[in-house]
């Protein structure tokens, strides 16, 4: 039983690290196609993407590849 208590938390808590990393790249994919760094946007937002399908994050890889297609 501990170790399934252990597990959920190890879970959660690479969930919301995965959820500040993914939310730290689409700001900064947005920052970079505000000032015109097109081929960085694209590459924050590409990362963002794969952490997203990794994590099965649908609202994320939305989010990403809404920011890919407006760059």
């Amino acid at each position: 039983m501990l170790r399934e208590g252990k597990s959920a938390e190890t879970n959660s808590e690479n969930s919301r690290k995965h959820s500040v990393q993914v939310r730290a790249l689409l700001e900064k994919g947005n920052l970079e196609t505000a000032q015109s760094n097109y081929s960085e946007a694209i590459a924050s937002f590409q990362q963002s993407l794969s952490i997203c399908q990794l994590g099965k994050d649908k609202s994320g890889e939305a989010q990403s590849l809404n920011g890919l297609g407006q760059v």
